[in-house]
């Protein structure tokens, strides 16, 4: 029993039909004959009807073994529908009864490939190596291997052997390109994607990523240039169109780029790396369409976790109609994606494990593997955003140190593609005024705003020149409009390529230059390129970014980390206080003048902190606090709190430490959340990533905070708060210490109604509250800096 031998004239797609309505219209199939349903099943698969295909191999292979060209043909059906098990089910035995058959062995290799057990598809491949050193099979499926584990050296090793073997083959000298590219080789990759071209005019995924790289390289219009020279010869190429939207979106052009895409589609609606680029060129101003997006790609190609990873986050990032609704949904496809790597060599994905944290799923996390891999493979892709999350996740002083050293290799990586001789410098001229750059996608109505607001509005205009950049793709609020009428220049630079922003900031010969936070629209790297003589990080980000070229950190006596290791720039030291309290952010909003005990009658401990920095610890601590004070409860107010994973699981963390379900609270909201500080007595800090924003918002609206000092520099922002407004007997030193703190603060009722009635006023007097004195500080140091 075998597939039908079939003449090459009758392998045509339209003489395969024919020959499979011939076969069905001569009545149905013998039920009792494999060879049977054998053929028919392989008649199937060749017209495109797989699931038709998979059922007749089934029903074949229960009658008798299938001989081994139908195992394979049944093999590669199943791991293109997506059935990895069933497909290494049926090719191992095979392998294992015949160890030194080669097809068998390097089909067990793709096999595991799929399934992401990544060292023992390596381990095939190489067993095939040895079993037939001719073939090109195994060296190629090696490179596909390393480069999906981002090992481009050794990617490249394996695809230039190829190229050696079969030198005509244009398509091996593409992904010897591609290699090339993932390692940061932009030069050398454009040359070898053009050889490919050169031998293969029409080969549409070459020009795909000669476009990619091209962009990469900071030269979009070339990139652009490429795709419509091939355009012209092949104006119905979806493949062709789809590259057109995808450079038209890296270069920032993104209104050009949907209609692109959307073209594309018309051209192949099935193709579903078509729709996750519109996806991807919508998210930014339309999640809803996104989403709806990365779902069409998934009905058409349904086993790629790689899509349900981008929908799992971009639903996690979705506040439009119930975002409740969302976050719940993207926890369930973070479990399933928990699931599905549990059985492979690869990590989970960033975004799977952001939701998991933010609903409390913190047996899921812990299951999710060994850290330091996850992190070494974040850092081949480049994934530095990623870290963020980690940095409530440290233990021991030596996470801390290798969390620095990660940073430190991630700017290794984005500086590589980014020499600082790329941009142009023009002759310096000599000035009056010191001319200073502020660069955010947040100078909006955001609370980087609040805190930089007074340094936007009370600088020496006879001595100062401000310049802000805005990479926000949205619409300007009420906020940005204010601003843009208090600096001496401000500039929207939404979109714009990394290259071409860099390149801004050279071009108004900035003196030094302030980067406000690594968020998801910011250029960040464009700092890579050095556009200013001195280049600072404050405010966004709780630790070094990693980029070399980034000279200082803003920091103040407390927040400074007493270890230097725990820093890669030099610090750039205030007197008192590294931030200030805006009236933006911060205005008057009602305090009720008594405390919540007194209207209710017990105490209410409270966070409206983001769940990523909640941790075990944290909760067992403040489930200890709530044990010494009896009948008190503890409050949760996020956007989260309609989510009931989140509620569940919270509600499971302090039960397995004595703490009853009915004494948690959740109020769910977003935005406009300032009055609901009016029902928390005492906040309790999360550590060992303690709040920020939300310091300052609690102590603003006359509640206490405890918090716990730890050593790095996102263990010490509410340190520096507290302490900048009275309040640094509220800063512990140990866990124990914080639980004593909080438990004494709750005895103490006449502490906690003075400081609701007399928090504002107080605040006021000391740094924290003093917008002049920072601002002339801030400004009094750059003098200092520049000598």
């Amino acid at each position: 029993m075998a597939p039908p031998k079939v003449p090459i004239a009758a392998k045509s797609p339209a003489n395969l039909r024919q020959q499979l309505e011939a076969q069905l219209a001569s009545g149905p199939v013998d039920e009792t004959s494999p060879q049977a349903l054998a053929d028919l099943a392989w008649l199937y698969g060749q017209t495109g009807d797989r699931r038709q295909a998979i059922d007749h191999y089934e029903r074949a292979a229960a009658l008798a073994p299938l001989p081994q060209p139908a195992v394979i043909d049944y093999a590669m059906l199943l791991l293109d529908d997506g059935q990895l098990e069933k497909a290494a089910d049926l090719v191992e035995p095979r392998m294992n009864a015949k160890p030194k058959d080669f097809t068998l062995v390097n089909l067990m290799g793709v096999v595991r490939r799929r399934q992401k057990r990544f060292s023992e598809a390596l381990e095939r491949y190489q067993q095939a190596k040895k079993l037939d050193p001719k073939a090109i099979g195994p060296w190629l499926n090696s490179g596909n291997v390393y480069m999906d584990v981002h090992e481009g050296a050794k990617a490249e090793e394996a695809f230039f052997k190829v190229t050696r073997m079969d030198p005509k083959n244009a398509e091996y000298v593409r992904l010897l390109g591609r290699s090339q590219q993932v390692q940061g080789q932009l030069v050398k990759a454009i040359a070898t994607l053009r050889r490919c071209l050169m031998m293969q005019s029409n080969n549409v995924k070459a020009v795909k990523d000669l476009a990619f790289v091209l962009t990469q390289a900071g030269r979009p219009e070339e990139a652009l240039t490429v795709i419509e020279q091939r355009l012209k010869l092949m104006p119905g190429d979806a493949g062709l169109w789809q590259a057109k939207g995808d450079a038209l979106r890296r270069s920032g052009r993104v209104d050009e780029a949907v209609p692109c895409l959307q073209e594309a589609l018309r051209l192949n609606p099935k193709e579903s790396e078509a729709w996750v680029s519109l996806a991807r060129a919508l998210a930014p101003t339309d999640r809803e369409q996104a989403n709806m997006c990365y779902r069409r790609a998934l009905e058409f190609d349904p086993s790629s976790l790689r899509i349900l990873e981008e929908l799992c986050g971009s639903l996690n990032r979705s506040r439009y109609g119930a975002e409740a609704e969302h976050i719940a949904e993207s926890y369930r496809l973070g479990c399933r994606l928990a699931e599905l790597y549990g059985s492979t060599d690869a990590p989970v994905s960033q975004d799977a494990k952001s939701v998991l944290t933010r609903c409390l799923d913190f047996d899921r996390v812990a299951r999710l593997g060994d850290k330091r891999a996850m992190w070494s493979h974040w850092l081949r892709k480049g994934e530095g955003a990623a870290f963020h999350l980690e940095l409530a996740g440290v233990k021991t002083f030596e996470d801390r140190l290798d969390l620095v050293e990660c940073h430190r290799a991630w700017g290794k990586g984005a500086e590589a593609t980014r020499p600082p001789a790329a941009i142009s410098h023009a002759p310096a001229i000599v000035r009056s005024k010191i001319r200073v750059g502020i660069f955010s996608n947040d100078l909006r109505e955001h609370p980087v705003t609040y805190f930089a607001q007074p340094l936007l509005e009370l600088y020496d205009r006879d001595r100062f020149e401000l310049y802000c950049y805005s990479g926000f793709a949205g619409a300007p609020d009420r906020v940005r409009k204010y601003l843009e009428g208090r600096v001496d220049v401000f500039r929207s630079v939404p979109r714009m390529p990394e290259l071409q922003l860099a390149q801004t900031f050279a071009n108004d010969q900035l003196d030094i230059l302030f980067e406000l936070g690594a968020t998801t629209m910011d250029k960040f790297e464009a700092m890579a390129y050095r556009p200013a003589p001195v280049q600072v990080s404050w405010l966004g980000y709780p630790h070094s970014c990693g980029l070399s070229t980034i000279d200082y950190i803003l920091v103040d006596p407390y927040l400074k980390p007493e270890d230097p290791r725990l820093l890669l720039e030099k610090p750039f030291e205030l007197p008192d206080t590294w931030v200030t309290l805006g009236n933006i952010g911060f205005f008057d909003v009602e305090i009720l003048p008594e405390t919540p005990e007194t209207r209710r009658g017990f105490i209410t401990f409270g966070t409206m902190n983001n769940p990523y920095k909640y941790t075990p610890e944290a909760i067992a601590a403040w489930a200890a606090i709530m044990n010494r004070v009896p009948n008190s409860r503890f409050l949760f107010v996020r956007p989260e709190g309609n989510v009931e994973a989140f509620c569940t699981n919270a509600e499971k963390v302090f039960g397995a430490h004595g703490i009853a379900a009915d004494r948690l609270l959740f109020t769910a909201v977003r935005g406009r959340h300032l009055p609901h500080y009016n029902d928390i007595d005492i906040a309790l800090d999360t550590f060992p990533h303690v709040g920020g924003t939300t310091t300052c918002e609690t102590l603003w609206m006359g509640v206490p905070v405890i918090t716990l000092v730890g050593p790095a520099f996102f263990e010490r922002l509410s340190f520096s708060n507290l302490s900048n407004a009275g309040l640094g007997h509220l800063c512990a030193v140990s866990v124990a210490d914080y639980i004593d703190k909080a438990v004494d603060l709750a005895q103490d009722r006449a502490q906690r109604q003075h400081l609701r009635i007399n928090l504002r006023s107080q605040i006021a007097q000391h740094p924290l509250g003093q917008p002049q004195r920072f601002t002339d500080a801030f400004y009094g140091k750059i003098k200092d800096v520049l000598g």
